[in-house]
């Protein structure tokens, strides 16, 4: 094992375990492993309805991702830039997805 590869494994490790702590297996994640996540559970509010829902960090950052790309791919297909919109809409479908298996209270409130 070279030097940067133990600088990084405990890093990787904490990581992990921080999806874990959250009861949640990152290989089924719909961004992966890379998603910024907050420290602490916060409310996020549905626009529309106003409802307002508490979310752990993970559920946030796949929250706050796929709303992201639901915005961003009706700009761009405003902006007739369908590839790109086609793009941003199959990651806001992926979160919707989660959402529907994970937290379908969330989803039901938040999302649909």
């Amino acid at each position: 094992m070279t030097q940067e590869e133990k600088e990084v494994l405990p890093l990787l490790n904490k990581r992990d375990d921080l999806y874990k702590s959250w009861g949640y297996d990152i290989e089924k994640l719909p961004y992966g492993s890379h998603m910024w996540l907050e420290p602490e559970k916060n409310t996020r509010q549905n626009p529309y309805s106003g409802v307002t829902v508490e979310l752990n960090p993970v559920e946030l950052s796949i929250y706050d991702t796929l709303m992201t790309a639901y915005h961003d791919h009706i700009e761009l297909g405003t902006g007739g830039d369908l590839k790109q919109a086609r793009t941003a809409y199959d990651i806001f479908i992926a979160g919707k997805n989660w959402f529907i298996e994970n937290n379908i209270e969330a989803y039901m409130d938040l999302i649909d």
